[in-house]
């Protein structure tokens, strides 16, 4: 029983952070040079501690997937995603790192 009782807390924490984060990014507005972007989030993936979020990305008529830290701030990401705006990629889709300690764009 204290196995399943553990599992099920970890999924509501995990469940908790999905929703803190869908509620802090979707419909974000985001300034990007001479636009706005309006941040549409489509998936959140938690693995081990890590967020993969997938993004819709119009300008590119595809995705940008942010992988964030459980302990990342939002604002954070928020740059990282500006950031990204400046930066062309050959990757599909664009992937942007963004942890308590850095941000990369891949």
């Amino acid at each position: 029983m204290a196995t399943a009782s553990l599992h099920d807390e970890a999924r509501r924490g995990d469940i908790d952070l999905v929703d803190r984060w869908f509620r802090a990014l979707d419909q974000r507005s985001i300034h990007l040079e001479m636009r706005d972007w309006l941040v549409q989030v489509t998936s959140i993936l938690v693995e081990e501690g890590v967020l993969w979020i997938q993004i819709a990305d119009d300008t590119r008529r595809g995705s940008v997937v942010l992988r964030v830290a459980s302990t990342t701030p939002v604002e954070q990401a928020v740059y990282a995603l500006k950031a990204r705006a400046a930066m062309r990629t050959s990757s599909y889709p664009t992937v942007i790192c963004a942890t308590a300690t850095h941000a990369t764009i891949n």
